[in-house]
């Protein structure tokens, strides 16, 4: 048995061991895991009788965590990962769930995970990460959700709900300090308006200088350059308004806003250009590199060669260009609820818009070797109608309708002092259109016997419009007239200047399903076995400056999901075991290669084909009053079963042998807290926990820079509680053992790669008032 089989196992030995004296005890203490409601079969249910694989984080689980972004519940659930891409866009999320998710930044690209707001869907994974200010919980689902949440959710579901307004007056604030220069206000207070209708409003604060330090001196002609990167200013506001009229209705309107003009995430050259140099022009570049850094006579040519790392990297970083990932987002969702003898009917309305601006130094140098400014606007309106079945009969139903309309339009100017390379800037813009109905159904066969069935068809329709235009005398591709929709705009301007628009359009259809049974062996233990389907919705290639590319989509992503699991509580409830093991096959994976007709760049295909298989163990245990005892456990066999694919640009070949990225063999999440009665003076609760994930790729081709080796973190807390409630005291500490760990690398034009770190240790004290 090797250490990391000895971990699990001694953490699963270890909780049910010191359970062995609990059964003696149970006469004298009562006290029990709490019950756990979620709603992932769209109605409310104990935690324990849900029959998928699905962890829920309360308020004060989040509070525990001290939560800054949706970044902090990473490792929080097995097989389960979320943080930022790094690169541009600080705040898109990387999400993955057992063996499949995305790691981009491309609009035309959907999700594999899906992330959902008070029931409304995020657009897509540019902004995830600031969805956590005055969260109620947070539900991860894994595995394919497409029968009740439709497309993009062939990994699972990340549901967010924020907090409801209270029914008395309550004002509630806190301030943290912590290094960095952190300083973050917030603040929240309830108003009942009347009888029928009250209100909450939430405003947030959050400003720090960021970790990396920027090596580089400004110039007269770059005074604007960040000294640090990777700190936040981040300004929010959320009001939330609940009526209930009469006693069958209930609606609820959250509206929201956030400014950020945070700066990026500092970043390393994983690669350096000269790598892929067979002109002379790019020795002078290689040269002037290997000095500038302290390596003279370095081989920079060597194909794959790393960059060298300074002895301060990865925390000292070079950039001489504006760095910013400036961002608005406006949301607005209305929830309601009208009940019947026979069945509810649901109304959930959502709109969200995103404004992004960003800066990139590709290079990662002092040189002015590439450099990117992107800007996006995305807006979303959606309209979803359920009937979800009431009263107790043995047949529990829902059945629904939803539509989602999103319009994206981004543009990117590039700009290069390699001898080789166009500057040029895109524009694109892309209209979705996407309608489906569903209809899942639970019967109790008998008191201890439920199947279930359900199923959901889905239709898209993508409209993109595509304008290149190529700003020197090198065009990569010129206007193509044999291209289908093409038009030259403004063919007599400057020459060489090419500016070309075409239009494509496409639509998709796609069934998925879903069958269950579960089986309640007493009420408090239950099996259940399911099949599952979903799907990632097809597109366009955005993000290329070949119109061949653009114009050539790729199809669905498809998922089959067995699974199986166990839900048992022990020990009058003092010891919580939920265990699955499931099988996912991935089909027509949409994955990066190089195509015929496409030139050096790479294109979205559907090539590679991968069976996903592992286990899953949670435990909570509370073996003695005030102790809590966690576990979680995830342990994932993630493969392609088929990969045939120009990955690297020498030709089509079998890259089967490749692993997944983000698919680590084990997850680990061990945490243990203790709550002291000081004999009425308060409560102090010391906590802490450790996070363990082995060894996996960053990236898709393997390339050995974007390898992360089995890393842990730890993090831990001190807070005392006064003995009212009133205020409190918290000190808090982030990967205290200064782990040093990649959250990406990201190739850039098949000339770099990105290399961006996740951060040092942090730690700060948040001071919290309620009244």
């Amino acid at each position: 048995m090797n250490i990391r089989s000895a971990l699990m196992m001694g953490a699963v030995s270890g909780v049910v061991m010191s359970m062995s004296g609990v059964a003696l005890a149970q006469s004298t203490d009562t006290g029990g895991i709490e019950t756990v409601t979620v709603s992932a079969r769209q109605y409310s249910e104990s935690i324990q009788t849900a029959p998928l694989s699905v962890t829920a984080l309360s308020a004060n689980d989040l509070e525990g965590l001290f939560v800054q972004n949706l970044a902090d519940v990473n490792h929080q659930a097995p097989n389960f990962t979320i943080q930022g891409v790094g690169a541009i866009h600080r705040n898109a999320a990387v999400v993955f769930s057992r063996g499949i998710g995305y790691a981009g930044v491309d609009m035309g690209q959907d999700p594999a995970v899906g992330v959902s707001v008070n029931g409304v869907f995020m657009p897509s994974n540019i902004g995830m990460l600031s969805n956590t200010l005055d969260v109620d919980n947070i539900q991860i689902l894994r595995g394919p959700q497409g029968t009740l949440f439709g497309k993009n959710t062939v990994g699972g579901v990340v549901n967010i709900t924020t907090k409801l307004p209270g029914d008395v007056y309550s004002v509630e604030a806190m301030v943290r300090v912590g290094n960095f220069g952190r300083l973050d206000f917030f603040g929240a207070a309830d108003i009942p308006i009347d009888d029928t209708l009250a209100a909450r409003i939430t405003l947030q604060s959050q400003t720090s200088g960021g970790p990396f330090k920027n090596a580089y001196t400004p110039t007269t002609s770059t005074p604007t350059i960040a000294k640090h990167l990777g700190g936040d200013d981040i300004k929010t506001i959320r009001g939330t308004l609940l009526w209930n009229p009469v006693s069958n209705f209930t609606a609820t309107l959250v509206g929201s806003y956030s400014k950020d003009r945070s700066t990026s995430v500092g970043g390393q050259n994983g690669s350096i250009p000269c790598s892929y140099a067979t002109d002379p022009a790019y020795h002078g570049y290689c040269d002037a590199l290997a000095t500038y850094f302290g390596h003279p006579g370095f081989d920079y040519r060597t194909p794959g060669q790393p960059y060298p790392l300074g002895p301060n990297a990865p925390y000292t970083v070079y950039r001489n260009f504006p760095s910013g990932d400036y961002q608005d987002t406006t949301s607005v969702s209305l929830n309601a609820r009208y009940h019947t003898d026979m069945f509810d009917v649901v109304s959930v309305t959502g709109f969200v818009r995103n404004g992004n601006l960003s800066y990139s130094d590709y290079d990662n140098t002092e040189l002015d070797f590439f450099e990117s400014t992107f800007g996006l606007d995305n807006r979303q309106w959606s309209q979803e109608f359920r009937l979800e079945s009431n009263g107790d009969s043995p047949l529990k139903w829902v059945a629904g309708a939803i539509y989602v309309a999103k319009t994206w339009s981004g543009s990117q100017l590039f700009t290069s002092t390699f001898p080789t390379l166009d500057n040029y800037i895109d524009y694109a813009k892309q209209n979705d259109a996407s309608v489906a109905g569903f209809f899942q159904a639970d019967y109790n066969v008998t008191s201890a016997l439920q199947l279930t069935a359900g199923v959901r068809y889905t239709n898209e329709r993508k409209d993109i419009e595509r304008v290149n235009s190529h700003l020197n005398s090198l065009p990569l591709t010129p206007c193509d007239p044999s291209i289908p929709n093409f038009t030259t705009i403004n063919p007599a301007s400057v020459v060489p200047n090419m500016a070309c628009t075409y239009n494509f359009k496409k639509s998709w259809g796609n069934a998925t399903y879903h069958i269950g049974a579960n089986y309640q062996i007493d009420p408090d233990k239950m099996l259940y076995a399911s099949f599952s389907t979903g799907f990632v919705a097809g597109g366009f290639n955005t993000r290329v400056d070949s119109e061949f590319l653009t114009g050539t989509p790729y199809s669905p992503e498809t998922a089959q999901a067995w699974e199986i699991g166990l839900k048992s509580d022990w020990y009058d409830h003092r010891l919580r075991v939920n265990a699955a093991a499931f099988l996912n096959k991935y089909s027509n994976m949409q994955v990066g290669a190089f195509i015929p007709g496409g030139g050096l760049q790479q294109a979205i295909v559907n090539n590679a084909y991968e069976r996903a298989q592992g286990v899953e163990l949670e435990i909570t245990a509370i073996p003695v009053e005030h102790l809590t005892l966690k576990a979680s456990v995830g342990l994932l066999d993630a493969n392609y079963t088929s990969f045939n694919a120009n990955v690297f640009g020498t030709g089509t070949a079998d890259y089967s042998f490749l692993r997944p990225g983000f698919a680590p063999k084990w997850t680990m999440n061990y945490s243990a807290s203790y709550d002291f009665d000081l004999n009425g003076h308060g409560v102090l609760t010391p906590s802490a926990s450790v996070q363990i994930e082995t060894s996996h790729f960053t990236n898709l081709t393997n390339n050995p820079v974007g390898f992360q080796p089995t890393y842990a973190t730890v993090d831990a807390s001190l807070v005392y509680s006064e003995p009212q409630g009133r205020w409190q005291v918290a000190l808090w500490g982030k990967n205290l053992n200064n782990a040093l760990y990649r959250l990406s690398a990201v190739p850039s034009s098949g000339y770099f790669t990105q290399l961006y770190f996740a951060n040092p240790a942090t730690y700060g004290m948040d001071l919290t008032f309620k009244m």
